[in-house]
């Protein structure tokens, strides 16, 4: 078919015309400045969205701009992407690609000042750290290779990256030369038994860790001080940490379908959420992290939908497949027997 006579229409820079994600979002997002970017792993790709708000008269949802990676062994590409980390500042993203055992550092372009829209050359590959290879680790002997599931860089370039299997976390200088192990299986407060997610303290000077096996979330000391725990007795199955920028720790428990939030002493200071899909409800919720403008943004894994909430857990956005979102969006018109088997 040829196209009719008339004007070129003008093209629309939002549309997507990469692909229709898949409906099931990961486990794991990251988020800073403008840009959210979260695992899809169905296609091992990292979904990059554009966060801003340009009307502030009317609330856009993120906004697909961008997918990068694939399954594949070479530098970009991965076979299990898990965690990330991202600072919009020097246009770094990490991607922990589990699957191959490596860490990639990704590099992105992106102009605040310019309209959102689509960039299908917006990323390059940096390099990568291959834990498989036994300079990864210096002369220290480790019981199983290093298996990366999450990793952030502290503002000095220090590299910390959350070891699964080893149940440990690896330090590495701004040259990705390896300086240091802590942790290790065990059930002390300075040991983990199943480590899931981190989460730096805004001064840089701690680590929050979810032991998933231990129902609890450490806080570890990267110089002088005591480790802490956290949520004992009171989690079921944590997964996400994120910390807010006064402090609190926010954890998704994906056992009981909720959020805690615990205070820098450690204590609970409130929980939100239930299992559901209607507004204020989740189902099995994973990965955490605020936006620049301080909401929470949590991954309602087994409901496909983000969930973007206050600090305080009251509703403001849902993002995702039209008829996972609805629920939430408009309660009012909410037919469970829509959802059922």
């Amino acid at each position: 078919f040829a196209r009719a006579a008339g004007a070129q229409p003008e093209p629309d820079t939002q549309r997507q015309v990469t692909g229709q994600a898949a409906a099931h979002y990961g486990m794991h997002l990251a988020s800073d400045g403008p840009i959210l970017v979260i695992v899809e792993p169905e296609t091992a790709e990292v979904l990059i969205h554009d966060i801003r708000q340009p009307r502030p008269e009317e609330r856009l949802p993120p906004i697909l701009v961008s997918r990068t990676g694939g399954r594949g062994r070479r530098l970009g590409l991965f076979r299990q992407p898990t965690g990330l980390s991202i600072d919009y500042e020097r246009r770094s993203l990490l991607v922990c690609d589990t699957g191959n055992r490596r860490l990639h550092e990704l590099t992105f372009r992106h102009d605040p000042d310019k309209e959102i829209e689509q960039d299908f050359e917006m990323v390059s590959a940096v390099r990568m750290l291959d834990f498989q290879q036994p300079a990864a680790t210096g002369s220290t002997e480790l019981p199983w290779s290093v298996k990366p599931i999450a990793a952030t860089t502290r503002e000095d370039g220090t590299l910390l990256v959350l070891d699964g299997a080893n149940a440990m976390v690896h330090e590495y200088n701004p040259n990705w030369e390896y300086t240091r192990s802590l942790g290790g299986h065990g059930t002390n407060a300075n040991q983990l038994e199943d480590p899931v997610d981190m989460a730096l303290a805004p001064n840089g000077e701690s680590l929050y860790i979810t032991d998933r096996a231990g129902a609890r979330v450490v806080r570890w000391p990267l110089g002088d001080g005591e480790a802490q725990i956290l949520g004992a007795g009171v989690l079921k199955v944590p997964h996400g940490v994120a910390v807010g920028g006064d402090g609190r720790v926010y954890v998704s428990d994906s056992g009981a379908h909720r959020v805690l939030v615990f205070n820098q002493a450690g204590e609970e200071v409130a929980r939100f959420g239930t299992r559901g899909l209607i507004r204020g409800s989740f189902d099995s919720p994973r990965g955490l992290v605020f936006n620049e403008a301080g909401e929470l943004i949590v991954l309602d894994h087994a409901n496909h939908r983000g969930i973007i909430v206050s600090p305080d857990g009251e509703y403001v956005d849902a993002f995702g497949p039209r008829s996972y979102i609805r629920p939430a969006q408009r309660p009012e018109s909410f037919n469970e027997e829509d959802y059922s088997e």
